[in-house]
């Protein structure tokens, strides 16, 4: 039968120390505590199981009722999500869920109010093309159809400056990054301005303070150049 031996010598003391272990009893130790242990653990195992999955199900209760929730929504539904009995986990995303929420909800609010104001706006213009368009065909008098086709074409002006306006607003209510300031001189935006001009007639007239030569402003350029072309055409 096998053994395993370790062995001391003390020459002093003229003394040797042997230790002796069977190998086969050593082994049928371990196989003992291995049975011991193996057949608590494959019944515990499954119970174990059991709860974990019963627990997650229970803390991932409130993700699926968020997600049936959302699921069950209309397309235009941006209500916020009662976040009153989810648990702290949850809710950060779902505070997260409802600020993406609000966001839309004002960009939707925006862009109604946009449209609303342009098909505002718009009418009156386009009633007066209308009209004007209807009396050049109705006239034979060359001079009042004549007057008819300038009034038209002036109504084309007004109604081009005034899509271009609700353009340059819809821009700026985007909600994008707010432009970057710098040191803008005014002249050459004036300058700019009044060389594009349209429609000014003769008996309008344009003058630039030369005060203004020498001033500058702190502002985004492009902002700064649409505000004084929105006062000048609506000053013309």
């Amino acid at each position: 039968e096998p053994w395993r031996v370790y062995t001391v010598a003390n020459e002093t003391a003229g003394i040797h120390i042997m230790v002796g272990d069977r190998l086969g009893l050593r082994d049928r130790l371990v196989s003992e505590l291995i049975k011991g242990l193996l057949a608590p653990a494959l019944l515990i195992a499954p119970l174990l199981g059991l709860l974990i999955w019963i627990s997650l199900g229970q803390g991932l209760r409130p993700l699926r009722a968020m997600a049936n929730e959302v699921r069950s929504r209309e397309a235009d539904d941006v209500r916020p999500i009662d976040s009153a009995h989810a648990p702290a986990e949850v809710k950060p995303l779902t505070e997260a869920l409802n600020g993406l929420f609000a966001k839309v909800e004002t960009a939707r609010r925006h862009e109604r109010e946009v449209t609303a104001f342009a098909a505002h706006e718009l009418r009156t213009p386009l009633a007066g093309l209308k009209t004007q368009a209807q009396i050049a065909m109705a006239t034979e008098d060359p001079a009042v159809r004549q007057g008819a086709l300038q009034r038209i074409v002036l109504s084309v002006d007004r109604t081009t400056r005034l899509v271009r306006q609700l353009l340059a607003l819809t821009k700026l209510d985007a909600g994008g990054p707010p432009p970057t300031p710098e040191t803008v001189p005014v002249a050459p935006i004036f300058d700019e301005i009044t060389d594009s001009a349209h429609g000014v007639g003769p008996q309008v007239s344009v003058a630039i303070d030369p005060a203004l030569r020498d001033l500058t402003i702190r502002a985004s350029r492009e902002v700064l150049t649409l505000a004084l072309r929105n006062l000048h055409e609506n000053a013309v």
